[in-house]
């Protein structure tokens, strides 16, 4: 382990440099460890032109939680130390860290060799896409944090670093109209019936959750409410 957050380090250290040599912007993505964040502080205030992501699974699962041979927390970087989690928390409270993005990872049940617990060959990666939301939320209200940070994290910034501002990420005029009705003091028990997605694989099952869903809109459009979805699946292109 120490040597992987060494190479990590290592590695955000040449990419700092080589943003700084050819004055071009540059993305870290799926920032998992503490250990780079001193840097990436410092890079910032001499105005480099740096950017810094992280996920919901390393911001709400900690190392030692996590028993020997529990394939369904296997994922790249690996989930870190609950000291290390504290310090990314702190970071995206100081803009150290930009934004958090969902890296869902989905797989079927057998690609996960939960019945032989094989972190060698088992697939890597966490699914959660669904639950983002309760999840970040569950963690940041132990922390005092608002919900208009998580919406500048979770879609604010995400979407203007895709050069979306003013069609994406924000409720105003012009912008498309994309928003969840939510419940965030409701709680509850995640249990394998309310996982929408696919393959119902997921480290979070039998988790208490802050936060609930209760209607989703595309462009205005009622797509989700309480459980159900409405119509057909849809959807469209994206692009800067």
């Amino acid at each position: 382990q120490g040597i992987s957050y060494h190479m990590l380090c290592q590695a955000i250290d040449l990419m700092i440099g080589l943003c700084k040599e050819f004055k071009t912007p540059v993305h870290i993505v799926h920032l998992s460890s503490s250990d780079a964040l001193l840097d990436i502080k410092k890079a910032k205030a001499e105005g480099v032109k740096l950017s810094v992501e992280s996920c919901p699974h390393y911001l709400t699962l900690a190392s030692e939680n996590i028993k020997d041979g529990k394939t369904l927390y296997k994922c790249c970087p690996p989930i870190r130390e609950d000291e290390n989690r504290q310090k990314l928390w702190q970071a995206l409270k100081d803009d150290v860290i930009d934004f958090i993005v969902s890296d869902h990872s989905p797989c079927t049940a057998n690609l996960k060799l939960m019945d032989k617990g094989d972190l060698d060959k088992a697939w890597g990666g966490i699914a959660s896409l669904q639950f983002s939301l309760p999840i970040l939320w569950t963690e940041a209200e132990k922390r005092k944090m608002s919900i208009g940070q998580l919406i500048t994290w979770l879609c604010e910034r995400p979407a203007n670093f895709l050069g979306l501002k003013g069609k994406k990420g924000m409720i105003e005029k012009g912008a498309d109209a994309d928003l969840v009705v939510w419940d965030p003091s409701q709680n509850y028990n995640l249990s394998e019936n309310l996982i929408h997605f696919k393959n119902k694989v997921t480290p979070y099952l039998d988790q208490e959750l802050s936060g609930r869903v209760m209607r989703t809109y595309i462009a205005g459009e009622l797509i989700y409410s309480d459980g159900k979805f409405m119509g057909s699946p849809r959807g469209e292109l994206v692009l800067r």
